[in-house]
């Protein structure tokens, strides 16, 4: 059995919504990211979602702070796990609150053409490491 009906829950986990019946998380992102926690940002690399973060501050005058954001700046990955958090520790030396997490979501959908050169290794192969490990999570189910 594949798994085609899925949810995913929180941004840190996906259940079956559906196809097979279970009320427990089927994987969780961190699992497959290899951290702790995880939201659907962390299966990005953090140099390809950096841009899509840098690209709504070009584009967006009302969060041009964004396009400030460098890695360097970020605390280490021991430190946080989490790409949106360690953005926020950089935002609030900016006297933000924290990153606006559906800008660069929309940001992509916008420039996906032009973006889909620039995708990296790491961003290609966690999301298909994230299915593979679903379907053999649902298939240990059947």
């Amino acid at each position: 059995m594949r798994l085609t009906n899925f949810r995913i829950t929180n941004f840190r986990s996906i259940e079956n919504s559906g196809d097979v019946p279970m009320e427990r998380e089927l994987i969780k992102l961190g699992d497959v990211i290899g951290t702790e926690e995880a939201e659907m940002e962390d299966i990005m690399s953090p140099d390809f979602y950096l841009r899509l973060v840098q690209g709504v501050g070009r584009e967006d005058s009302t969060r041009a702070i964004y396009g400030f954001i460098q890695a360097d700046r970020w605390p280490d990955v021991a430190e946080d796990p989490r790409i949106t958090r360690r953005i926020d520790t950089v935002l609030v030396g900016f006297n933000q609150n924290r990153l606006d997490q559906l800008p660069p979501v929309l940001y992509f959908g916008r420039h996906r053409h032009d973006l889909l050169g620039a995708v990296d290794e790491g961003t290609i192969s966690r999301p298909a490491s994230l299915f593979a490990a679903a379907n053999a999570a649902a298939a240990g189910l059947a």
